[in-house]
């Protein structure tokens, strides 16, 4: 079992290659074009777009360039201005496996054209397809190691995973070699790691994933091999500022195995660790950029989370990345008590405009929601006694705001009583989904969220305590009287 970490710790050594200073560069446009059968346009239920990231965040995942797809006897063209030396596109509307997701890593010059036949098959040609056909090709290994069925305490769970995420990196690591005359060194990197931490994070998922159902034996062998996997990524955490710029996978992929393998340490499988924790263990273990993208991380990933708040003033003292330090500076004026809330722009039911402050003087009780969402239906269950109290209080709004592109959904959903009650304000963001710059500036991107704003504007809370007991929901009255 040993032989895999030590062959995922090497790839993690770094060459440390200078990071390009990028700045008012500019880079050769990315072509994407190609051919969409009827068929498939028949199946498309909205206008397709290409997304565009210079830097992905999977936390932030809306904030990319959203370029639509206009399909012209049955072709389309799309040229991007990239702002880097490599970036990610998705094609949404049809899902096509990745190393990660369905994201693909293209560079500026590249011109990918994608044939949609009738047959449901999807084919890549053009430039830059030799990056494109290896990162289909992970994502086809990564789909055929998915977790496999095994009785509870099977003893040949822990091996099987192990050979299996082994065997992938060997022939994802093969076929990436065989590539690397027609690769800038900087981009073979970043495709590498991006590979080796997927392998690595579907290894990580399956074996904290039986861990709970193993007896005491079985428990110390996953976390001994946890644990190498740990002290091997530590020791050789890369210091390529390329790599680490641009492989989301690879940071994304260190910040959950830190989540995961120490709640597994703790005992308690059940409760997520404290952000806290993970904080901690990242500034102890982490040098740089590196230690600046997880910490930048371990805030978009507990934004929810009690006790974040408290870790932004020492966060913006330790990080020195200027992207890293905005993101945080942006999380603390959105999030925290007394900062000016943003002046968002909805439409009611009926198309009438909703502002911030057409609001001034009441306090605005204001929860997102999708159609389809069953977590925004138990907040709104659990809000109904708390609607219930304040319902004749002129001073106060309750504001249920769709997050839906589709208006039809919007109403739908608001007329079936699901997300709010009589007295809730239904708002729709226009269209505009969830890239609405209300959502973008609190960087939501899972639902549902609350958000408390006072009657001159000022957040009271942008994590409120979740009204899911009778002491819970008194909490958060209480929170409320404060503010009338």
């Amino acid at each position: 079992m040993k032989n895999i970490i030590i062959v995922i710790g090497f790839l993690f050594i770094s060459n440390s290659i200078a990071f390009a200073n990028k700045c008012n560069k500019n880079y050769t446009l990315i072509t994407i074009s190609g051919y969409i059968s009827d068929q498939n346009i028949k199946s498309f239920d909205k206008l397709p777009e290409i997304w565009y990231y210079d830097h992905f965040n999977i936390n932030q995942a809306n904030s990319g360039q959203i370029l639509p797809v206009i399909i012209k006897n049955n072709k389309f063209t799309i040229r991007i201005k990239p702002n880097g030396e490599v970036g990610y596109f998705k094609f949404r509307g049809k899902y096509i496996n990745s190393i990660c997701l369905d994201l693909f890593l293209v560079q500026p010059g590249d011109s990918i054209y994608i044939s949609m036949n009738s047959n449901g098959n999807i084919h890549f040609t053009g430039k830059g397809i030799e990056k494109i056909q290896f990162q289909q090709y992970v994502g086809t290994l990564k789909n055929n190691a998915r977790s496999k069925n095994f009785m509870d305490n099977d003893a040949e769970s822990i091996p099987y995973y192990v050979a299996t995420a082994r065997e992938n990196l060997k022939l994802a690591m093969d076929s990436l070699k065989a590539l690397s005359h027609l690769l800038p060194n900087n981009v073979y990197n970043v495709l590498k790691y991006n590979t080796a931490s997927e392998i690595n994070s579907n290894l990580l998922v399956n074996l904290s994933g039986i861990y709970g159902g193993m007896d005491s034996n079985k428990k110390v062998l996953i976390l001994d091999e946890l644990a190498l996997i740990n002290r091997v990524q530590t020791a050789f955490a890369t210091t390529d500022y390329f790599v680490i710029d641009n492989s989301f996978v690879y940071t994304q992929y260190l910040f959950d195995f830190q989540k995961r393998y120490y709640k597994l340490l703790s005992g308690d499988i059940f409760n997520s660790i404290p952000c806290e924790t993970v904080y901690n263990v990242i500034k102890k273990n982490f040098d740089d950029l590196l230690r600046d993208k997880l910490i930048e991380l371990t805030f978009l990933n507990y934004a929810q989370q009690p006790g974040v708040n408290e870790l932004i003033s020492n966060a913006l003292s330790v990080v020195k990345d200027s992207a890293c330090l905005n993101t945080i500076k942006q999380f603390k004026n959105a999030r925290m008590e007394g900062e000016k809330a943003f002046n968002f722009s909805f439409e009611d039911s009926k198309g009438k405009k909703i502002t911030l402050n057409d609001l001034k003087g009441k306090v605005v009780i204001l929860d997102t929601w999708f159609n389809g969402c069953l977590g925004c239906v138990g907040l709104a269950r659990r809000m109904e006694p708390i609607i219930d109290k304040y319902k004749n209080n002129p001073d106060i709004i309750f504001l249920g705001v769709n997050v839906d592109q589709d208006r039809k959904r919007f109403i739908d959903g608001m007329n079936s009583g699901l997300y709010g009650a009589k007295q809730t304000v239904y708002a729709f963001t226009s269209g505009k989904g969830q890239h609405d710059p209300f959502l973008l500036y609190y960087q939501y991107s899972s639902f549902p969220n609350l958000l408390l704003i006072d009657k001159q504007g000022y957040v009271i809370s942008s994590n409120p305590v979740r009204p899911i007991d009778n002491k819970t929901t008194q909490e958060f009255m209480n929170l409320i009287d404060k503010n009338l």
